[in-house]
């Protein structure tokens, strides 16, 4: 009996007929719990008082969980959605591997990019092996992070999200996105940004995780 499954395991099937969607997600108070504190607001401030301030900052606002825990459940929603409605299409075709788009600078990629022993690939990988897609995980050789010529504020680490999706999008025209983020640091304006692209018909549903007052949080880049 031979397994035949199609399209690369690295990429996936994302043609809406055939497979699902490519997820495109925000890492920290999105998938894992920042929990991080630190006495610097700003950038600079926390650059000069060095690396571990400086990836508090950028790691998020939620205290509700352990520093650096998962959030349960949000592998398995990832998964569903790389998998679309028709489960693969019966299971012949691979998931895309879920792609982090995130305004960490790739000049800072040593300290903070996603690797491929890292717990937050392990764990989404845990998830497609508990439902028979062993091969699923984080896409980490092309997820999709900012530089620190795009700017210091949130508003502009949003900016940042967008245009990486709209450059992204436009090399995948038959490719439909969902993205995932939180209200913390930006990701509510780069979603509108993101819909009111040119590739904003791509983007057929965003999930906001609410880490703070919606008054407080950023709508507009």
């Amino acid at each position: 009996r031979w397994d035949v499954r199609f399209a690369c395991v690295d990429t996936g099937v994302t043609d809406p007929e055939n497979g699902g969607v490519q997820v495109l997600s925000d890492v920290d108070d999105t998938i894992v719990c920042s929990n991080a504190s630190t006495s610097c607001n700003s950038f600079g401030g926390c650059t000069i008082e060095g690396p571990k301030a400086l990836k508090a900052y950028l790691s998020g606002k939620d205290r509700r969980l352990e520093r650096k825990e998962m959030y349960p459940g949000v592998a398995e929603l990832m998964l569903g959605l790389a998998l679309g409605k028709n489960d693969g299409n019966g299971g012949q075709y691979y998931p895309a591997k879920a792609m982090m788009l995130s305004a960490r600078p790739r000049e800072a990629k040593i300290m903070l990019s996603i690797k491929q022993d890292s717990k937050l690939n392990s764990y989404l990988e845990s998830a497609g092996k508990q439902y028979g897609q062993s091969s699923w995980g984080v896409n980490v050789n092309s997820s999709l992070y900012g530089t620190l010529f795009d700017g210091l504020s949130f508003k502009e680490f949003g900016q940042t999200k967008a245009k990486r999706y709209n450059k992204f999008a436009k090399t995948k025209p038959n490719t439909n996105f969902v993205f995932l983020g939180d209200n913390g640091q930006g990701d509510p304006c780069a979603a509108q940004s993101m819909l009111d692209s040119d590739a904003g018909n791509q983007m057929i549903a965003i999930l906001i995780h609410v880490v703070q007052d919606p008054i407080d949080e950023t709508t507009e880049c």
